[in-house]
């Protein structure tokens, strides 16, 4: 907790960081949601070990799981 009672002074003291805190905390938001949203897709593969090359099983006979489908 020191950590943040640090931050926390350090912006009452220093007003013209909270513009910078604020653009920093917006870029670390939207990298995480954006990271969050890329890897719920289907052609992502995160063991290549066992699966090195996925594309070489995809069967046409059985279609691709819709994740993202909308709502009519």
């Amino acid at each position: 907790m020191s950590a943040i009672n640090a931050v926390i002074a350090d912006v009452k003291q220093f007003k013209e960081i909270i513009p910078l805190l604020a653009v920093v905390g917006t870029a670390v938001t939207y990298g995480v949601g954006s990271m969050i949203h890329t890897s719920r897709k289907t052609d992502v593969v995160f063991d290549h070990r066992n699966n090195p090359f996925p594309w070489q099983q995809v069967s046409s006979a059985t279609p691709a799981p819709k994740a993202h489908q909308r709502r009519p």
